[in-house]
């Protein structure tokens, strides 16, 4: 592309110049014609004014043609494609009378608005306007508009009269009322494509003669506006400044729809009943002879009337909507030459056609001349609305418009470039491109050979560059670029002036500034400051420019160089605002999974690696080209979503006990009660001794005694035995296992001390039905009221999870633990462990979440949902769960069987681990194509060579689980 010094100069000259030299030859050319036509002949002149007249005529005709009539034309087109013509329901059609109404009075020449359906019912509204209307159907004397509405089922038809301000007056039914509007033409002869007007007819409501302007809507019904004739003529009338001057417009067929001077015109009643008015029907004679005599032509006839000379023509005349119509013109001769003795002056006559010679001519030029100046006004009214494509701009000789030209051309670039970069600063989110954009705009809006970048470090000691571009050596390396010291002697003034003053440093090429890297060594420094909200320095924007481009940089650039810095120091601020809000979140999330893992060593670090395996299965989800997971893509924001519903997937744990969490056996509470069982028992077993030694307290015991003691004291051994190995929980509770435990529990011992002393009042409150008896036996493995602890405060029930609280809080009883089938955990500590779930909802749903991150509760609280529907806390099924939150239950579900640091049970190894997974996608529990693109994509293989130890690395068969 040419540049500007390339360009081939045009020769301009000032505005004044380019008027001057028009009008001089405008009156140049004036006067010749002036000289010209003074040897002309009047003849001609009047001929001239002939046609002139007439046309004149025929276009002031259809001026006020169209500007009384044209608006009919747009409410039939409107109405034919609104709702009134879709009405089905006869007597929902009355609530359009108001609007329609308004339609007569803000158009005065229309008489009625109406609607006529396929089906033979009508709707319309006319305005009341003399006694033959009122007579015909009977209203009222003070009706002002009436309202017909004709209905096809029960053939009645049914008016409402309306005052002025439409109240209602009267409403009536006239039985067996039928005219069938489908007969009519103007309702055959109605279109689709455009309002048409009919020829004219006799209208038997009012008694009058008329025309409707028409179109078919869609479904078949038609929508039109009804005119009467004499309105039509009255337009004509209008029209006639010439008394002496007769007019009349009619069609093809001889149909008469308008007439100048109706007192003229004899009408046969009779035939105006039967047919149409014609043209011949018109009793004068000066009308029977233009018909006659005269024909189509562009020159008007002479003929002879009463002795009179009249100058006649017959002319086309286009209406509104481009149908055509005939029109006979008739004026007497002596009165135009009336009007040409007006301009009789030979020099006026001239003086006027040269004048309407001349006006195109200047015109043209004038449109030459204002063409630029139109373009320039354009362009500036798309600034104003914030326009900025590039439009047109022919180049002008006139100096002053193409300076205004080229300023605006400036000034539209400019402003379209800092709105787009500011447009692009507000959309970044990453600082680093943030401060791209904002080097590279500095670059292209100075011609600049370099922009730098620096912010203000933490310990507010240096000047850190985090952005250095130079126009041949690119974007540099800024970790190998050198810090500006802000404590170096060499910069104390500039030191001063920025952070102090806060004003622009600049600096010559041969000042020394070592720790800006140039593109040239002749290249002058100038360095802006960025001020936050609070007018600190938080960093500086340098330019690297030569001498040529110094007076562009420092003079024309100044100020929008300022307005970037400033509105780039916002938007760094901002951002490194947000920056570093997000990672204090991130690390406050973090510390809060890690304080829930060291809450319960048997939890380990499963909160620090379920985000890890969630967040690596989810990438293979979006990676893979499976069907599956065709249309499955994650946002930036998604992705954050899931990494905080991750790290917080257990954050709910917080409220559950810890003596429930590590709940390793069946008795225990805070502590492994089966010590107390066992203390039973060695009291059970002393008292098989001691009951010997009562009965035979003289004397020592017999071996035979003795052999009795010793088998009654193995049954109660291996009856603890029992107790002690299922109170475990690590296998399964058997039937026969489960009679042995209730007949152990019938055995009975003898307390002899109230177990009430020492108890808090709280254990003493779930007690106080219970009086001590010294001489009472008591079930060794005790169920009492006081082991059913209430819930401190009542849980809140919601019919969204399927999770439910029961009676109580807990229930400690010693058989009622020993007796559970399977685990360790009681129903009320199962529903505690998992009420985790709920809580996590409840915590997360309470957090004011950004409105991209509103489904962290729900993917935080979905891990333990299963494929079918039957886990918890929501029952969903795979279906209503995301991709991400199926991946976090499977990674829950690895990362606890893989689990090393839980020491109520061993880490499973790899195969064992896939195994049971395997079990649980065909029992419907975790989502099967997840499961396999798990194994697949290998993530499960990167997860473990990272997080399991050596011992658990074994081979896996993975094709059998495909």
């Amino acid at each position: 592309m040419p540049t500007s010094q390339n360009r081939i100069k045009r020769l301009t000259f000032p505005l004044h110049i380019h008027i001057s030299a028009i009008f001089v030859v405008l009156v140049i050319i004036v006067c010749g014609v002036q000289i010209w036509i003074t040897h002309t002949s009047l003849n001609k002149v009047i001929l001239n004014a002939n046609e002139n007249l007439f046309e004149r005529i025929a276009g002031e005709t259809r001026s006020n043609m169209s500007f009384h009539f044209g608006p009919a034309f747009s409410i039939v087109d409107a109405y034919s494609a609104g709702e009134l013509v879709r009405e089905v329901v006869p007597s929902k059609r009355f609530d359009f009378v108001p609007e329609l109404v308004s339609q007569l009075r803000a158009n005065r020449h229309i008489f009625a608005l109406k609607a006529a359906f396929p089906d033979g019912e009508w709707l319309s509204v006319a305005r009341v306007t003399d006694n033959r209307m009122r007579d015909q159907i009977n209203l009222g004397p003070n009706a002002e508009f009436a309202a017909l509405n004709y209905n096809s089922e029960t053939n009645t038809l049914l008016v409402k009269t309306y005052s002025a301000h439409l109240g209602l007056l009267q409403s009536k039914t006239i039985h067996n009322f039928f005219i069938d509007p489908r007969k009519a033409k103007w309702y055959r002869s109605a279109s689709l494509s455009a309002a048409k007007v009919s020829e004219p007819y006799y209208m038997p409501i009012i008694s009058r003669s008329g025309i409707t302007i028409s179109r078919k809507a869609t479904n078949g019904a038609v929508f039109g506006a009804d005119i009467l004739l004499d309105q039509v003529s009255l337009v004509l009338q209008d029209s006639d400044e010439n008394r002496d001057a007769l007019r009349v417009l009619y069609d093809d067929s001889f149909n008469v729809y308008a007439y100048s001077r109706p007192e003229l015109f004899e009408i046969r009643d009779a035939l105006r009943q039967s047919v149409s008015l014609k043209l011949g029907d018109i009793d004068h004679p000066l009308v029977s002879s233009t018909a006659n005599m005269v024909e189509f032509g562009d020159e008007a006839k002479e003929i002879t009337y009463n002795d009179e000379k009249w100058v006649v023509k017959v002319d086309r005349l286009r209406g509104t909507r481009d149908q055509t119509f005939n029109m006979v013109m008739a004026v007497k001769s002596e009165q135009l030459l009336k009007n040409a003795n007006l301009v009789a002056k030979r020099s006026l006559v001239g003086s006027f056609f040269a004048l309407l010679f001349a006006l195109p001519c200047i015109y043209f030029l004038s449109q030459l001349l204002a063409k630029p100046i139109r373009q320039a006004t354009k362009k500036a009214d798309s600034i104003q609305h914030f326009q900025f494509h590039n439009g047109s701009q022919e180049a002008s000789r006139v100096s002053e418009i193409k300076a205004m030209s080229d300023s605006l051309s400036v000034m539209q670039s400019t402003i379209r470039r800092f709105l787009s970069l500011t447009n692009s600063m507000a959309k970044e989110d990453d600082l680093e491109k943030l401060l791209e954009l904002v080097c590279e705009e500095t670059v292209d809006a100075t011609g600049a050979n370099g922009a730098y970048l620096y912010l203000l470090s933490s310990d507010e000691k240096y000047l850190e560059p985090k952005f250095v571009k130079l126009s041949k050596k690119g974007v540099l390396d800024v970790a190998k670029e050198p810090r500006i010291p802000l404590d170096d002697a060499r910069l104390a003034d500039d030191v001063h002036d920025f952070f102090v003053k806060k004003q622009p440093v600049y600096s010559k090429y041969y000042e020394e500034r070592p720790f800006v890297t140039k593109e040239n060594a002749t290249d002058n420094l100038l360095f802006i400051p960025l001020l936050d909200r609070k007018q600190n320095v938080i960093g500086g924007l340098g330019l690297g420019f030569d001498e040529e481009h110094e007076t562009q940089v420092l003079m024309d650039d100044k100020e929008y160089l300022e307005t970037l810095a400033s509105y780039a120091s916002v938007t760094i601020e901002t951002q490194t605002m947000l920056a570093d809000q997000r990672a204090l979140l991130d690390s406050f999330i973090q510390v809060m999974a890690g304080a829930i893992d060291t809450k319960s060593p048997y939890t380990g670090n499963h909160c620090q690696r379920v985000p890890v395996l969630t967040e690596m299965l989810t990438q293979a989800a979006q990676d893979s080209k499976d069907s599956a997971f065709a249309d499955f893509s994650m946002s930036k924001e998604q992705w954050q979503e899931l990494h905080i519903a991750a790290w917080l997937h257990d954050c709910g744990k917080v409220t559950t006990p810890e003596h429930v969490i590590d709940k390793s056996t069946k008795l225990e509470t805070i502590y492994n009660r089966i010590h107390e069982v066992r203390t039973r028992f060695e009291v059970l077993k002393r008292d098989v001794e001691l009951k010997f030694y009562r009965t035979k307290y003289t004397g020592e015991l017999s071996a035979s005694d003795l052999e009795s003691v010793h088998k009654q004291q193995q049954a109660l051994d291996d009856e603890f035995s029992f107790l002690a190995r299922i109170n475990l929980g690590t296998e399964s509770l058997e039937p026969d296992q489960l009679e042995r435990l209730k007949a152990i529990a019938r055995r009975t011992w003898q307390p002899t001390i109230d177990p009430g002393l020492g108890m808090s009042w709280q254990e003493l409150s779930r007690c106080s039905d219970t009086r001590f008896n010294q001489q009472e036996q008591v079930p060794v493995l005790s169920d009492s009221m006081m082991h059913k602890i209430p819930w401190d405060k009542a849980p809140v029930r919601e019919d969204r999870f399927v999770l439910q609280a029961g009676e109580y809080q807990n229930d400690l009883g010693e058989l009622y633990n020993l007796s559970i089938e399977k685990g360790t955990l009681n129903a009320e500590e199962r529903y505690i462990i998992n009420s985790h779930m709920i809580e996590t909802i409840r915590m997360l749903e309470s957090l004011p979440f950004p409105k991209h991150m509103k489904n962290v509760p729900m993917l935080a609280g979905s891990h333990h949902e299963k494929a079918d529907g039957s886990g918890y806390p929501l029952g969903l099924k795979a279906s209503e769960l995301p991709i991400p939150a199926r991946a976090m239950a499977i990674a829950d579900v690895f990362e606890a069987l893989t689990s090393g640091d839980r020491p109520y049970k061993k880490a499973k190894t790899l195969s064992e681990a896939i195994k049971i997974m395997s079990f649980m996608v065909k029992d419907g529990h975790l989502d099967s194509s997840l499961f396999r693109l798990f194994l697949q994509s290998g993530v499960y293989m990167q997860f473990a060579n990272h997080f399991l130890s050596s011992e658990q690395l074994d081979d896996v068969d993975i094709e059998k689980y495909l």
